[in-house]
């Protein structure tokens, strides 16, 4: 029997009456351990609550299959095990005697009526799950940062540190402000933001889990370079300039290693932070647009994708329920006491996976504000065959929310059956959004291309121009998929962009080759002449000729996301198409200066896009972590067979006589062509640097405009990319990671 005097000792029990006192005297078992005893063990499933009368506890952590390490001790009128009680599964540590200990077990069927009665124990048992739980993250987050932590200097992290809670949208620091300590991010996320001059936002990148922030300034004495934005709810620790002299006093032989960790990052942290990419914890969110939709498909497809890169968690009403016992508990406040149980657990949940994909309401409930503070990235998901307006809730959550803090991707599922999308600009008028996906129902291939790209492991594929040389994109993009390489994104400059939008239409080899004869040989559009006061060509030829390869098909629409890249002489900058009619963005892509007409959009001018960008990796990396590139211009010998320039009348009768030696004669249109190429060219070999991959068949011998050698070149392609395989045999590493 326990006395009940010894209740009065626990501060949260001494406010209750005698007779309560008693009563709860008569539901606990008292329990006496010897030193060393075990509590109860890591992994155990129950849920009783122990009381500490007497003595002093070690709680320790399982590392791995044969580590463990104490990480807490603690003494005192203490309870232990709340965890389990409060969300259930098993025990997260194990419990055992210092010294001699009494404790009481109070068990769950018992405790739960009082917790009925007394809510204000279960804000209370939350809160101090809460901190348990994020002191058990940094515990983790600093052993993986500095390979272990020895007891003393844990309990002194403990003591010391600061926590700093941020909502989403919330500011760290600004640009500016001094250096005054280093930040560690325990959970959520941030960007560093950079204003520069005229007032824009340049993006320096994104900080995750375990990543140190701000100790670049702080280690070199200088003010913040710039400004810290919360992504999402994130719990951060601050140590100050007071706590790093205490500690290097204290514990001289950790500094040292703490200051060599800031010194590798300082080196590295570029680097870092692109290998971190892929495999960024994230939490994604799921928004059906419409009640009743059959979508709980997608979401177990989505799982199922996601698992291939990581440890995957589904949470939806069903699972809470499942878990609690209680789907209600998914409807509460976030002021609510009790759903600090759920923030607990989710929590938790979020420290253990690397994907926690969340299923939201179709209105915006409790629930659905609760998925948006914790979340990286919202999917909007709809029948494409839906109305496509703006949904009541979707405005309503949107108005609540950062424009720039989360990142929206619309998921618009089809039927297996479907040709092809249509009609998805309407869908995209009134969003704002990183991305959208076309998704057949039972396809795969479609679901793991979106995981992909939400694993932050996408791999694109960057087509460059040079005229007929572009031909063998198409055989490099088949040698590819029959490798099993997937291709989640294509991009390309002027004849790349053309033979990559075949490629993403799915055009077939054999149809390919004959579209592109009567495209560029029989209808001859660079030979369509006109009065040269704005340019040498006329367009009415390409532009039918462009209409027919294309079939009325918008970017938008296409299986496969894909751009074109052009360049705007109105505004001297390079310009994405990535809506819009396709046949009008390969227009502008390949409208060389001076030959063609510059396409008109909205009163600017856009011309080929090889004069400042003929070769985007630059562009596709902004989507996809695995950047493939094909670049045909290589080293060409473009040079005058004579001293001087002959007489035009001249170099016509020497061509109607065939002379060899007048045919190599330079063009007007090779001469434009080479020197839009040529315009570029710097920039191109920045773009090869950077690109991951980077094929350079040789080409170099075929004129750009000798279009009779389509089909050799294609074959040249193919065979290019199967020796560039046998030769990079890593890239097959692709196939087997990501193949479909």
């Amino acid at each position: 029997m326990v006395d009940t005097a010894s209740l009065r000792h626990f501060p949260w029990l001494a406010g209750l009456s005698v007779e309560e006192l008693g009563q709860i005297a008569e539901e606990l078992d008292k329990i006496e351990l010897e030193e060393g005893e075990i509590l109860f063990h890591e992994g155990r499933k129950e849920r009783s609550l122990y009381l500490l009368s007497q003595g002093e506890l070690e709680i320790w952590k399982e590392w791995g299959s044969d580590t463990a390490e104490r990480i807490e001790l603690i003494s005192g009128r203490v309870y232990v095990g709340e965890f389990q009680l409060l969300v259930g599964g098993r025990r997260t540590a194990t419990v055992r005697a210092l010294h001699r200990a009494v404790v009481f077990e109070w068990d769950y069927e018992h405790l739960e009526r009082w917790m009925e009665r007394y809510p204000s124990w279960v804000e209370m048992f939350s809160r101090t799950v809460l901190q348990r739980v994020q002191h058990n993250q940094l515990y983790m987050v600093l052993a993986r940062l500095f390979g272990g932590l020895r007891e003393e200097v844990w309990r002194d992290v403990q003591a010391r540190a600061k926590w700093v809670h941020l909502e989403r949208g919330q500011r760290l620091f600004q640009q500016g402000d001094p250096g005054d300590g280093v930040f560690l991010v325990v959970s959520g996320r941030l960007r560093i933001e950079m204003l520069e001059d005229r007032g824009k936002i340049r993006s320096l990148g994104e900080i995750r889990r375990g990543e140190l922030l701000g100790e670049l300034g702080f280690f070199s004495n200088a003010v913040r370079a710039g400004s810290a934005l919360a992504l999402r709810e994130s719990h951060l620790v601050h140590f100050s300039q007071e706590f790093f002299e205490e500690f290097l006093r204290r514990h001289p032989h950790e500094g040292l290693r703490v200051m060599q960790a800031a010194v590798r990052r300082l080196r590295s942290v570029i680097k870092e932070r692109e290998q971190a990419q892929s495999s960024r914890p994230l939490n994604v969110a799921i928004l059906p647009l419409d009640r009743g939709m059959p979508y709980r498909h997608f979401v177990r497809s989505l799982v199922e994708s996601l698992s291939g890169h990581g440890d995957t968690c589904l949470v939806d009403r069903a699972h809470i329920a499942a878990w609690f016992g209680n789907e209600e508990i998914a409807s509460l406040g976030l002021e609510d006491p009790y759903s600090l149980r759920l923030n607990t657990w989710l929590t938790d949940l979020a420290g253990r996976h690397r994907f926690v994909v969340y299923v939201m309401d179709s209105e915006n409930t409790p629930w659905t504000q609760r998925c948006l503070q914790m979340v990286d990235v919202l999917l909007l998901v709809a029948e494409a065959g839906a109305e496509p307006k703006l949904r009541d809730a979707e405005q309503q959550m949107f108005r609540q929310l950062p424009e720039n803090g989360l990142e929206r991707r619309l998921i618009l599922l089809h039927p297996k059956t479907t040709k092809q999308p249509h009609g998805t600009a309407a869908w995209l008028k009134d969003r704002h959004l990183e991305m959208h996906h076309h998704v057949r129902w039972g396809m795969r291939e479609d679901m793991d291309r979106l995981a992909r790209f939400l694993a932050g492991e996408a791999i694109g594929l960057v087509m460059g121009g040079g005229g007929v040389r572009g031909f063998v994109h198409y055989g490099t993009y088949a040698v590819f998929r029959k490798a099993g390489i997937p291709i989640d994104f294509v991009g390309g400059t002027s004849m790349g962009a053309i033979v990559g939008a075949q490629c993403v239409l799915g055009t077939d080899r054999q149809t390919f080759l004959e579209r592109s004869e009567w495209a560029l040989v029989k209808r001859r559009p660079f030979q369509e002449y006109t009065l040269p006061l704005m340019s040498l060509i006329r367009s009415r030829r390409l532009d039918k000729t462009l209409k027919h390869l294309c079939e009325g098909v918008y970017i938008e629409d296409l299986w496969l996301p894909f751009f074109a890249v052009s360049s705007n002489l109105s505004r001297q900058s390079v310009h994405v198409h990535r809506q819009g009619l396709l046949w009008r963005a390969l227009r502008a892509s390949s409208a060389l200066p001076g030959l063609l007409l510059p396409q008109v959009e909205d009163g600017e001018m856009l011309v080929d896009g090889a004069l400042l960008n003929n070769l985007p990796v630059d562009v596709m990396r902004r989507y996809c972590r695995t950047v493939l590139a094909v670049e045909v211009t290589g080293e060409t010998e473009f040079r005058m067979p004579m001293r001087y320039f002959p007489s035009p009348w001249w170099l016509l009768w020497q061509k109607l006589r065939r002379n060899v030696e007048a045919a190599k004669v330079p063009t007007i249109m090779g001469i434009l062509s080479y020197a839009t190429m040529l315009a570029g060219l710097q920039h191109v070999q920045r773009m090869i640097d950077s690109a991951d991959y980077c094929l350079r068949p040789p080409v170099s011998r075929y004129d750009l405009l000798s279009f009779r050698h389509m089909g050799e070149i294609l074959e040249l392609g193919e065979l290019f990319a199967q020796q560039y395989l046998e030769q990079h045999p890593e890239m097959l590493a692709l196939a087997e990671k990501h193949g479909d």
